[in-house]
C-alpha cells in the first residue's frame, strides 16, 4: 500500500488524484468499508474524497470531533472503537447492528508538493 501511495506522491500534481489514491489504497490493505481524508483548511477540516459513506460530514471544525483534536494537537490518534471516545462525530447512522469503527487520524505536516 505505501509503495503505490508513494508512487501517486512522487508522480500526481493533481492534489484530487492523491486523495482518492491514498483512500482507496487504505481500502484495499486493510478492507475497511468507509474511508475520507479532510484537509486542513484555516480553522476547519473539509472533506477531500471518501468511501461508503451515506451520509458525509464536509466540513469539521477544529473545535469539534476526534479530528479536530487531531488537527488542534498535532498528534495522531487510533482508536479500536471510536464511538468510545467522547468526542466522536457518527457519519453513519447506528441502526447497523454490525458497527464497529476503528478509527485513524494522523496529522501530517509535511508539503508534498508545491503549487
Amino acid at each position: 500500500m505505501l509503495d503505490h501511495v508513494r508512487t501517486a506522491l512522487a508522480s500526481e500534481l493533481d492534489p484530487d488524484e492523491i486523495y482518492r489514491t491514498v483512500v482507496e489504497n487504505i481500502v484495499q490493505a486493510f478492507g475497511y468499508t468507509q474511508v475520507s481524508i479532510y484537509l486542513n483548511m484555516g480553522e476547519e477540516m473539509v472533506l477531500q474524497y471518501q468511501v461508503g459513506y451515506t451520509y458525509v460530514i464536509p466540513r469539521i471544525p477544529h473545535s469539534m470531533g476526534i479530528i479536530g483534536r487531531v488537527a488542534r494537537t498535532g498528534q495522531g490518534i487510533l482508536l479500536k472503537d471510536a464511538r468510545s471516545d467522547p468526542n466522536f462525530l457518527g457519519a453513519i447512522g447506528e441502526s447497523s447492528p454490525k458497527f464497529v469503527c476503528h478509527y485513524l487520524t494522523l496529522a501530517i505536516r509535511k508539503k508534498f508538493w508545491q503549487c
